[in-house]
């Protein structure tokens, strides 16, 4: 009696605990379990919910899927983000061309109304003559750098840092990929010829290639000959050293080779090239099939190549 009021009372508890079990867990994922009287009599004591564990994962197949999905995604946005970027780029790089055009605008306040030069003071050579103003360090003090001589090897040092300034990188271009050379920006197709032989041409810069001292300038451009500020473009985001354009130029010595295919005599004379050919390389498809340009007035525009031609320039 005393053995079967124990077994009953055992059996009420276990009862008991399965009721507070089924509160508990989730008997969609219990396994119900029975428990047998360890006596010979082998009767069914209770029963009792025991948790089994469900185990997840996927199969090759699922897999191959998600990764199929994920693809497509990408496919689909990786676009889209190239885009917003080249967007963002461009906006950076209009950004440090409107400085440029600004230091080009200030540096005529500080000189007589004079633009900086472009070439050298008697060699002509930019970034040979150790006593020769990089053309680009000319503007370097209002760009937060210095003006320096190009000294005895001017791609080290200060002239390097000038070159390779980040303010002069284009956010598209490769890091340290900005030429060494002190040409730096635009001047239009005559750069060469306008301090030496009278010339006409839609797209002629303001900047003169010599330094006035060179005493080879026929008439150089000073601020107050620019007319029409917010037409007149002073820097061209370029990716050699140079902008040529279609043009004619009246010029003296018309005549000489020119293999290079850069608008100049080999032999020091000119190549008359007649309106509406375009010749050189220098403006790639920088920025989604055009370039950033600063104007006079301190303005920044982009512009696709294909307006190049019907866009009014300068003084037209």
């Amino acid at each position: 009696m005393i053995k079967a009021f124990c077994t009953r009372k055992k059996l009420m508890e276990e009862r008991k605990a399965v009721k507070l079990l089924d509160g508990v867990f989730d008997m969609k994922n219990t396994q119900v379990v029975e428990r047998f009287d360890a006596s010979n009599t082998g009767a069914v004591v209770g029963k009792f919910p025991v948790k089994t564990i469900r185990r997840f994962g996927f199969t090759l197949v699922e897999l191959l899927v998600v990764i199929a999905i994920i693809a497509l995604l990408l496919a689909i946005l990786m676009p889209a983000l190239q885009k917003a970027r080249n967007q963002a780029q461009r906006l950076a790089c209009s950004a440090k061309m409107r400085t440029w055009g600004l230091a080009a605008a200030m540096y005529p306040v500080d000189h007589d109304g004079l633009f900086p030069w472009y070439g050298g003071v008697s060699t002509g050579n930019p970034y040979t003559d150790p006593t020769e103003t990089l053309y680009l360090s000319t503007l370097m003090p209002y760009l937060g750098g210095k003006q320096v001589k190009a000294g005895t090897d001017p791609y080290e040092g200060d002239n390097k840092k000038n070159a390779t300034n980040e303010i002069r990188r284009c956010p598209s271009g490769y890091k340290d990929s900005a030429q060494r050379y002190g040409w730096a920006g635009w001047i239009g197709p005559h750069f060469a010829l306008r301090a030496r032989h009278p010339v006409t041409g839609r797209y002629s810069g303001p900047f003169v290639w010599q330094q006035p001292s060179a005493g080879i300038i026929n008439e150089p451009i000073r601020a107050a000959n620019v007319r029409h500020t917010a037409t007149w473009v002073t820097f061209f985001d370029c990716y050699d050293w140079g902008f040529y354009s279609p043009a004619e130029y009246d010029i003296q010595k018309p005549n000489g080779t020119d293999t290079d295919k850069d608008g100049l005599g080999d032999t020091n004379r000119a190549i008359l090239y007649s309106e509406g050919k375009n010749f050189n390389w220098a403006l790639p498809k920088l920025h989604g099939g055009g370039c950033n340009m600063a104007l006079f007035d301190g303005h920044t525009e982009y512009l696709k190549f294909r307006d190049f031609e019907t866009r009014k320039w300068g003084d037209e």
